[in-house]
């Protein structure tokens, strides 16, 4: 008789899944690092344009840009933190229903090759995959039919 099978952990196939989620991580780290030269490149230039138009160091404009990349960089590092968070969070749920498929296949496999027993191979409701466990089935339902014949 199958056991049910329950979402009792997220991470499965480690390796898999942690490669996954430090590729998105790199992506999003890259990401902020680039932005974040970007708009430190786009204020220097606006310093700059302000000293070559003769405006004192102390002029207004100077404090105005300070303010505006401060608020800036302080939002960034917000979106990264926030960006990061739910991004793991996702990879983290989207690989373990692919993960959880081929885990649910490697334990059929493996009890198959100690007891023989080739029950219906079933993953669970939501679970990516769910058409290699039917396709599964119908060859292990075939080879039952021939040795039958």
């Amino acid at each position: 008789m199958q056991k049910k099978f329950s979402r009792s952990k997220l991470i499965i196939f480690p390796k898999f899944q942690y490669t996954i989620i430090g590729a998105n991580l790199f992506i999003i780290i890259m990401t902020g690092l680039v932005f974040s030269f970007g708009a430190y490149r786009s204020f220097s230039k606006m310093k700059n344009m302000g000293l070559s138009a003769g405006l004192s160091e102390q002029h207004s404009f100077y404090k105005f840009l300070t303010f505006q990349y401060e608020n800036l960089t302080s939002y960034m590092i917000v979106s990264l933190i926030i960006a990061i968070i739910l991004s793991t969070v996702i990879t983290v749920l989207i690989s373990h229903k692919f993960a959880g498929p081929l885990f649910r296949l490697k334990k059929y496999l493996q009890n198959a090759a100690e007891t023989g027993e080739t029950d219906k191979l079933t993953f669970r409701k939501g679970d990516y995959l769910v058409d290699l466990a039917d396709d599964f089935n119908k060859v292990i339902e075939k080879v039952r039919n021939r040795k039958d014949d």
